[in-house]
């Protein structure tokens, strides 16, 4: 039996971990990880310096923590419903482990 590759390589409807800068070949103990959640188009959604962003080519070397393959709803609806509900609780300049409760 193997265990799964934990590198992601389908991004979408996942939770993400990264290192919040470079990749996990540079990653030291004690470096800060960055978390992310995508939508079915693979878009990451974070919470970052500047607020909530939308990004899709720095996650490419993440983890999948979890995936929403199997989800009975509308996954990217309930994103976008969750985040628009909930922007004003994001707002840019803020600790940097704050991206954890996004999540």
């Amino acid at each position: 039996m193997f265990l799964p590759n934990p590198f992601a390589t389908n991004t979408a409807c996942s939770i993400l971990l990264k290192p919040s800068s470079g990749g996990f070949h540079r990653y030291q103990i004690g470096d800060d990880l960055h978390i992310g959640i995508s939508d079915s188009e693979s878009v990451v959604y974070s919470y970052w310096k500047n607020g909530i962003a939308a990004e899709s080519s720095s996650w490419q070397d993440a983890i999948s923590v979890y995936s929403f393959e199997a989800a009975d709803f509308d996954f990217d609806e309930v994103l976008r419903t969750f985040i628009g509900h909930n922007i004003q609780y994001f707002p840019a300049e803020v600790s940097p482990f704050v991206c954890f409760l996004f999540i």
